[in-house]
């Protein structure tokens, strides 16, 4: 590795896919970030995305 590569920035990640779904985009927003918690957290971020994501889901399409 040389120094530029150590002292250098890491590349952002990818943003998070959307939808089109406002409800679920925001689920998948924030559960593109629950990995940069700390290990212990991160059981319980996904946990409360998947029912948040669930809720979303569950309501109905404002379109149709």
């Amino acid at each position: 590795m040389t120094q530029q590569e150590a002292t250098s920035p890491a590349p952002a990640p990818p943003a998070p896919p959307t939808t089109g779904v406002a409800g679920v985009d925001a689920v998948l927003g924030d559960l593109a970030t629950a990995f940069d918690l700390p290990v212990a957290e991160q059981s319980a971020a996904v946990e409360q995305a998947h029912d948040r994501l669930r809720r979303a889901l569950d309501e109905p399409d404002p379109a149709g």
